[in-house]
């Protein structure tokens, strides 16, 4: 994979990995503000009702995940903060002057990966299935594989050059 294409498959992963992370914090907007006008009696049960598109029955309900409490683990809602990572892996090929980036893109997505592996048993608890949530890990590994390519070749030109 050449530099180019690197680029490219980072910036078309974050360009998804951000219309999946904007369409989860939607339905979380969404669903969490029909809650609360229920609850204050704004509306009523027999108003309609939002359904997300990846609410597919009772298996797999995104409204319900994206609404728990594990929605929220550092205090914003994680498809916010997924969103912003998308947004700044979005823009690191353009950075070509930041030194040691491809170490800093390779420990950001690795730590990106191990917050998957924790929200991936989070959900497995819960007895529920996630098709934003899932597809947002599989964008995250599939990054991880882009960082890991990065550094390989960096290395690979480093080596080059020194042995020259």
């Amino acid at each position: 994979m050449g530099s180019r294409a690197r680029a490219l498959s980072c910036r078309l992963l974050a360009l998804l990995g951000m219309l999946l992370s904007g369409y989860a914090l939607y339905v979380e907007h969404k669903v969490s503000s029909r809650k609360a006008a229920l609850a204050a009696g704004i509306a009523d049960e027999s108003s309609e009702e939002f359904v997300a598109l990846c609410d597919l029955g009772s298996w797999a309900s995104c409204s319900d995940v994206l609404t728990s409490e594990a929605s929220h683990m550092f205090g914003p809602p994680n498809a916010l903060l997924g969103f912003l990572f998308y947004c700044a892996i979005l823009i690191y090929p353009t950075f070509t002057f930041i030194p040691f980036r491809e170490t800093l893109f390779l420990a950001a997505t690795a730590f990106s990966c191990l917050l998957t592996f924790y929200l991936g048993a989070t959900l497995y608890k819960m007895g529920d299935f996630c098709v934003l949530c899932v597809s947002t890990y599989v964008i995250n590994w599939a990054l991880l594989y882009v960082a890991w390519r990065e550094v390989k070749y960096k290395k690979g030109v480093t080596t080059t050059k020194k042995e020259l």
